[in-house]
């Protein structure tokens, strides 16, 4: 954990000479942003978290910065979590995959599905707080600049 808040003031002017390999490696790395945990960069596969192949359309690179360090700033439709309290006091929380007149799938990090009768429902909230983490006190400003370079240089992983 970082002692000062990593801000986009701060990532802005090193993204010039931001390094995309370095930025791949913080991606997919298994500690530190661990991005692809959750997040895909290409159209054919999906994750828990939004696919990113279309930030290289974009080519928003503030866009990609607010959202490593404010993910819950701007909740791209579909991805709100759902937080269920069942009447026997169970709680479940995931992404709303499906919903029927019965039932709500709901879709984990793990992108396991759980399946909840409505009748078994006490109590149903949509959280306004991304289910990703904010980076802004665990990667540095050099490795914000890195992850966004890399992820608009039109990865194909």
């Amino acid at each position: 954990r970082l002692p000062v808040a990593t801000t986009l003031d701060a990532v802005k002017p090193l993204l010039e000479e931001a390094d995309p390999v370095k930025g791949k490696a913080l991606f997919f790395s298994t500690k530190g942003a661990g991005c692809a945990k959750c997040h895909r960069t290409n159209e054919q596969s999906q994750g828990f978290g939004p696919n990113l192949s279309f930030l290289v359309k974009q080519k928003n690179s503030e866009h990609v910065m607010k959202s490593i360090l404010q993910p819950s700033l701007e909740i791209k439709e579909g991805f709100s979590t759902q937080w269920i309290l069942t009447k026997s006091g169970k709680v479940i929380t995931g992404l709303l995959k499906t919903e029927t007149g019965t039932q709500l799938e709901l879709v984990k990090p793990d992108l396991a599905r759980v399946l909840v009768k409505k009748d078994d429902i006490e109590e149903r909230q949509g959280q306004q707080v991304s289910a990703m983490p904010s980076f802004d006190r665990l990667l540095t400003p050099q490795q914000v600049a890195d992850i966004t370079a890399w992820l608009l240089s039109n990865p194909e992983e």
